[in-house]
């Protein structure tokens, strides 16, 4: 299957997905409105308490001023600095997620030559000899012709996989890159750095293979992930920037006391803050886990139906019956599985049993699970229950890959 990694996320849909947490937004908002407020009101006592006459400057407000300016000459140049760091380390991401080899594959129709080395019985680990061997060869004649296009990228395609006596090394076979004769030619390498370094080799075997590569899946989920991150990172440099102008240097004043006014102005002021600080917050959470933003986003990840939505309150039951008709027959047995926190599958098919004509099962995990797997087989599909802003991509990309390999096919999802 070829799940490219959907990136039609709009500004509209990645708010939707963060302000769903709007308790942690709400808690940062009164948290940092409080302490505007204290400090707004610190202030204001501070000047009044210094203040000598109704035409005198405040020294207090006048320290607070000079503090403020020399902060602005210090944090200005940093800001700018950052922000080009940003854009140079995005612009890096965008050429790796061009024309980095690994993002050109398909990742459901790979090919790789596998190199199983099998050292002599209790000699340990050896990945870091095999690295150090792997090393020892010409990469012109490892990579031949595409040498000045791959060969900057050998550690991506060159995969070492280590266990006890025995190395597994993976020749994924990108563009340009005759993977055959680069395996025929470092199992001479190997077998001749053996003799030299005395670390002999039981057998060594050469294996054509083609079929899925969950690595590609992973490395396009994480780089598009990183992508996302340094672009929230320069725009959330950005806010902070405008969210801190220069200070406006005091004036007299006639009032004495404490200023209410001062004391409202710095607490809307934390209350915003706090507001971007939450939404910053939120946001580094769902990017960092890989989560899903939008429904979108899951349609052009993984091509998937969407075949009802519970999170809308609609008659999602009604709905999905009438595409599993569609789809499968209306006597088809359907599994659903829950991916994500609080996704119970249980009690989602037991109330859907109760007013469906169609039997539903509810599954835990294709892998971990037997019971799970020996329901599958009576089953005509699988279902898979969504939780946007929750679901992870990595799960779901687990998931879809393990169903093929059991021979079963993921009708569609539903939202929960």
């Amino acid at each position: 299957m070829n799940r490219e990694i959907g990136m039609e996320i709009t500004i509209g849909e990645l708010f939707h997905a963060v302000f769903k947490r709007w308790v942690i937004l709400l808690i940062a908002a009164v948290l940092c409105a409080a302490a505007g407020g204290a400090f707004g009101y610190v202030r204001s006592s501070s000047q009044a308490g210094n203040q000598e006459e109704l035409t005198q400057i405040s020294a207090q407000e006048q320290s607070w001023y000079d503090e403020n300016l020399e902060m602005t000459k210090e944090y200005s140049p940093l800001a700018n600095e950052t922000l080009v760091n940003l854009r140079r380390e995005w612009i890096r991401l965008g050429h790796i997620y061009m024309d980095h080899p690994l993002m050109k594959l398909n990742p459901g129709e790979c090919e790789w030559e596998n190199i199983s080395i099998l050292f002599e019985d209790k000699t340990g680990h050896h990945i870091g000899t095999v690295q150090n061997w792997i090393e020892a060869a010409d990469e012109a004649t490892l990579f031949g012709t595409a040498t000045d296009t791959l060969s900057q990228y050998k550690s991506d395609l060159i995969d070492i996989i280590d266990q006890e006596g025995e190395t597994l090394i993976r020749l994924i076979g990108a563009e340009g890159w005759d993977t055959g004769s680069a395996a025929e030619y470092l199992k001479s390498v190997l077998t001749e750095q053996s003799q030299k370094t005395g670390v002999p080799i039981s057998t060594i075997t050469i294996a054509h293979k083609k079929g899925h590569l969950t690595k590609i899946d992973e490395f396009r989920v994480n780089t598009s992930n990183m992508m996302n991150l340094v672009q929230g990172s320069i725009t959330n440099t950005n806010s902070i920037v405008a969210s801190f102008p220069a200070p406006i240097p005091p004036s007299s004043t006639g009032e004495s006391g404490i200023s209410y006014k001062s004391v409202i102005k710095y607490a809307v002021v934390g209350f915003v803050l706090g507001l971007i600080i939450g939404f910053c917050i939120v946001l580094f959470r769902l990017l960092r886990r890989g989560c899903l933003i939008s429904k979108r986003q899951v349609e052009s990840t993984f091509d998937l139906e969407l075949l009802g939505d519970m999170a809308d309150g609609s008659d999602s039951v009604a709905v999905l019956n009438a595409n599993l008709d569609v789809m499968v027959g209306s006597d088809g047995r359907v599994m659903l599985l829950g991916i994500g926190e609080g996704v119970d599958a249980a009690s989602i098919t037991s109330g859907w049993n109760s007013d469906s004509h169609r039997e539903y099962i509810s599954g835990r995990d294709l892998i971990d699970d037997p019971e799970t797997i020996d329901a599958l087989q009576d089953t005509e599909g699988i279902v898979l229950g969504i939780r946007i802003g929750e679901t992870r991509v990595a799960d779901i990309n687990r998931l879809l890959f393990r169903a093929g390999k059991l021979g079963k096919q993921v009708l569609g999802w539903i939202s929960v």
